[in-house]
C-alpha cells in the first residue's frame, strides 16, 4: 500500500523530468517523459531513502508540477 502524505490536489498534473542525454539529433529535447500516475509510480524515478520507522519504507523522486510550474521532490511510503 501506497501513502501520500501532500498538500498537493488529487488530480494535480505532476509530470516525469527527462534526465536522458541529449543524442544529438536536431530539435529540442523532450522536457517531459510522461505524466505520473500515483497509482503506478515508475521506480526509475523514484529511489529509495534511509527510513526507519515502523518498518516501512521512504521513496522520493524529482518531478515537475505544472501548477507550481516548477521542480518539485515528491516523497511517498511502502508501509509493509
Amino acid at each position: 500500500m501506497l501513502s501520500l502524505p501532500s498538500r498537493l490536489r488529487d488530480d494535480a498534473a505532476l509530470w516525469y523530468i527527462n534526465r536522458e542525454p541529449h543524442t544529438g539529433k536536431a530539435g529540442r529535447p523532450k522536457k517531459y517523459l510522461g505524466k505520473v500516475d500515483i497509482d503506478c509510480l515508475d521506480r526509475k524515478v523514484f529511489h529509495e531513502m534511509d527510513y526507519d520507522i515502523d518498518n516501512g519504507k521512504c521513496f522520493g523522486g524529482q518531478v515537475y508540477s505544472k501548477a507550481r510550474k516548477t521542480g518539485t521532490t515528491l516523497f511517498f511510503d511502502a508501509i509493509s
